[in-house]
């Protein structure tokens, strides 16, 4: 399939319609890449997860790369099929931020 580049509200229409973000994050030499639900607010992804090895890891070094794609809407091998709406991801770089609820830290 040919690699074409969606528009700015494409990606929108992409990151509030799903609910599945894969984020990786860099451990010294090591990448640690983990799927994570989210929610899309004022132009922002927001995960939640409990304390562990990733918010460790964005403690120490906040950059990030994150995919969020239209599978859960299409299904994985239904958004080939051309009567179904193409499928889109969208793929970006950006800074974990993380914060702790009271009791948690």
């Amino acid at each position: 399939m040919p690699r074409s580049s969606l528009t700015s509200d494409d990606c929108i229409r992409v990151l509030v319609g799903e609910q599945l973000v894969r984020v990786a994050f860099r451990d010294q030499d090591v990448l640690y890449l983990i799927p994570l639900g989210y929610a899309w607010l004022r132009s922002a992804l927001y995960g939640v997860a409990e304390p562990g090895r990733k918010t460790e890891i964005a403690e120490r070094n906040p950059a990030v790369a994150f995919q969020v794609d239209t599978a859960m809407q299409t299904g994985l091998w239904e958004s080939h099929r051309p009567e179904r709406r193409p499928p889109g991801a969208v793929l970006a770089q950006g800074q974990a931020g993380v914060q702790y609820r009271l009791g948690n830290r």
